[in-house]
């Protein structure tokens, strides 16, 4: 029976795109295991994924770690920016990378899955010589990221022995073709929408008769709360019914939106006329899949690129109110919610991620090859 161990950082946003993939691993006959950080290791378990901590009661600790990068970066140039990026995850996994070699080698995997930024899965898969697969989660493509966090893990390879982090065997690339002008930089697979569950009220989000609706989120961190009453203020000067993945600003009337809190969004997307959102890759990904236009207000981390992508693709609109300013988000709201082509192309691009193919058909394959390729002598 095939091993499969998947690490992640703490986000959310990394983890819940490989969920589909490992749930179809486990399908064709794999056991699963994923290694985890902070809000990452309860996601995994809410989707049935069995999971370990791999530091318990380090959220303080991963947080500071955090926050002595971020603090660099405002005023820092592009290319500092990233840098910064690739040395913060890297100290990230600096931190679990002992724990993370640990669990490889009790568990014994026959393949490590991980994601671009979580290098502890490269370290393992170097340690114990198994193959390794890194699982996109962005429209940038596969990132490939080992080469920039390598340096800054130099000790962690050192102390287990080895000469430097795994080169992935396979890729798996959840951006649509035709939206990423360089084409596919791995295995395409069709992206399969997944952010949690929780119970819904059907009263609360059931359409009105001669309703528009748009659904409103700024992702899974609280770094967005100063958009969320601009966004509002400018949806309701638009007359449509809203719903908000996510908490409500202070001094909300909760009876101004239908629904609020934690919205799974590939069940809530399905009859919103516009997904309104930060730009977080799982979001963006998760309207194109279910062919809903998009206005995307964030221009942070990678937000501004998926932006530029949903707008250049035509299935959106990229619209950040500068100081305060609405008057872009009315613009843009106007041109997706009358306007025939963002709503046409949207449904182009899901038709497109629908004929690729997805989990169920990709990952046993993968992972047949991959352990094959093992047993075959040398």
């Amino acid at each position: 029976m095939t091993r499969v161990l998947a690490f992640t950082s703490s986000g959310l946003g990394h983890l819940f795109p490989m969920v589909p993939s490992l749930w179809a691993a486990r399908c064709a006959g794999a056991t699963v295991l994923v290694g985890a950080t902070g809000p990452a290791v309860a996601g995994a378990v809410s989707a049935g994924l069995p999971a370990v901590d791999l530091l318990p009661g380090g959220t303080d600790e991963l947080a500071a770690i955090r926050m002595s990068f971020l603090r660099r970066m405002p005023g820092a140039a592009e290319a500092e920016r990233f840098d910064l990026a690739m040395q913060l995850f890297a100290a990230l996994a600096d931190r679990v990378a002992d724990a993370a070699v640990a669990l490889g080698r009790a568990w014994r995997p026959d393949v490590v899955v991980h994601t671009a930024l979580q290098p502890v899965g490269p370290l393992v898969a170097a340690v114990l010589g198994v193959p390794s697969v890194e699982h996109g989660f962005q429209l940038t493509g596969v990132a490939r990221t080992q080469d920039r966090m390598a340096p800054h893990l130099a000790e962690a390879c050192r102390r287990h022995g080895v000469a430097g982090l795994a080169d992935p065997d396979e890729a798996l690339d959840v951006c649509p073709p035709s939206m990423y002008p360089g084409g596919p930089t791995g295995l395409v697979l069709g992206y399969r929408p997944y952010s949690g569950a929780r119970v819904l009220d059907p009263g609360g989000f059931a359409a009105r008769p001669g309703r528009r609706r748009a659904l409103v989120t700024l992702g899974t961190t609280a770094e967005h709360g100063e958009l969320a009453p601009l966004l509002l203020r400018a949806l309701a000067r638009h007359d449509l019914d809203v719903l908000v993945a996510g908490d409500l600003p202070p001094g909300t009337d909760p009876g101004s939106v239908l629904a609020h809190g934690w919205l799974p969004l590939e069940a809530v997307l399905p009859g919103c006329d516009v997904l309104v959102h930060h730009g977080g890759a799982g979001s963006t990904l998760a309207a194109l899949a279910r062919g809903v236009p998009q206005v995307i207000v964030s221009r942070e981390a990678d937000h501004a690129f998926n932006g530029d992508a949903v707008t250049r693709r035509g299935a959106g609109v990229f619209a950040v109110p500068e100081g305060g300013d609405t008057g872009v988000l009315d613009d843009a709201l106007d041109h997706v919610l009358h306007d025939p082509r963002p709503a046409k192309t949207a449904r182009d691009v899901a038709d497109e991620i629908a004929g690729l193919p997805g989990p169920e058909q990709v990952v046993p394959n993968l992972l047949a090859e991959l352990t094959a390729a093992r047993k075959e002598p040398a």
